[in-house]
């Protein structure tokens, strides 16, 4: 299936990922880094990224990608968890674990996925701000788009 460009909503929802960041990036340059926090839709977002570019993602970089205190973050994962939109794996991943991690059960590895609902919710907010920032485009003189 296709979006309203042409590209596959696959493609779409990518791209709107990568705007989100950005727009973060563009807040931060021009308030502070707190001015529009949105840590659960930032984490959901490279949730999204990482999946489809067939990637593992650590709590530690939901930590990062959502510019906020690694208490915080954590806390924001837990109510992802409890809301049904991820699934953490806790211990030690098999491409890093040895033996004795793996009896001692390893925490220092939260491995964070999406669940089929969180991959459902977040894929139709992207269609949606792809759909937003479609139709916001440039615009001639009358109002319509080009």
């Amino acid at each position: 299936m296709a979006g309203m460009t042409g590209m596959p909503n696959e493609d779409l929802r990518a791209q709107s990922c990568r705007a989100l960041a950005r727009m973060r990036e563009a807040t931060s340059e021009c308030f502070d880094r707190h001015f529009a926090l949105t840590p659960r839709l930032d984490m959901l977002a490279q949730l999204y990224l990482a999946e489809r570019e067939h990637r593992p993602l650590y709590a530690w970089s939901l930590c990062i990608a959502s510019q906020v205190p690694a208490s915080t973050a954590h806390r924001k994962i837990g109510e992802l968890e409890r809301h049904g939109l991820v699934a953490c794996s806790r211990g030690a991943h098999s491409d890093i674990s040895n033996d004795r991690s793996k009896r001692h059960g390893d925490n220092r590895y939260v491995r964070v996925s999406l669940t089929p609902e969180g991959r459902k919710k977040i894929g139709r907010l992207l269609d949606h701000f792809a759909c937003i920032w479609n139709s916001a485009g440039p615009r001639d003189a009358t109002g319509s788009l080009p």
